[in-house]
């Protein structure tokens, strides 16, 4: 059954991608890995399921992605760096650039942050950024926590705001 036009890239990706898998594995064999019922997977990748850019849908989303092989850097040229990063936890890598430009992480997931982005702080805030920015090296599954509180303390009340609907 072909998907519909509107199937969003990354939702193409996953399921071609698990289609590439040797030996095969089915949607349903698939989804049950992801934690997920088969009906849910289908709707996921053929876009019926929303936009899943919440916390819950981004993990879901991820899940799938490492259950069908693909890359976090596949993810991010499909428009999806928030599934990207969570994939990235998923796999044990350290983390990538995140959806806040003023925060990047190195390939050893030590957090930088642009001057720029503590132009006006509270003196207190850059303390505390810099405190967090060496703690994303120390531990991985703290990571998508401590991005998330250093987005707020940079002023981002939705973390998410540049994620791909």
């Amino acid at each position: 059954m072909d998907a519909p036009t509107d199937t969003p890239l990354w939702g193409r990706l996953i399921d071609e991608e698990r289609d590439r898998q040797r030996p095969a594995i089915s949607q349903n064999e698939a989804a049950k890995r992801a934690g997920i019922s088969g009906t849910r997977w289908r709707q996921i990748v053929d876009g019926r399921a929303g936009a899943m850019d919440s916390d819950r849908g981004v993990q879901t989303v991820a899940r799938m992605a490492e259950v069908a092989g693909v890359r976090p850097e596949q993810m991010v040229e499909a428009g999806r760096s928030d599934v990207a990063d969570e994939l990235r936890l998923l796999l044990g890598e350290p983390l990538g650039r995140t959806a806040h430009d003023s925060l990047t992480l190195s390939d050893s997931a030590q957090a930088t942050v642009t001057p720029a982005a503590l132009a006006g702080l509270p003196e207190d805030h850059d303390q505390r950024i810099a405190e967090l920015s060496k703690r994303l090296d120390d531990n991985a599954e703290e990571q998508r926590q401590i991005a998330a509180e250093l987005a707020r303390l940079l002023g981002r009340t939705d973390p998410g705001a540049s994620r791909a609907g």
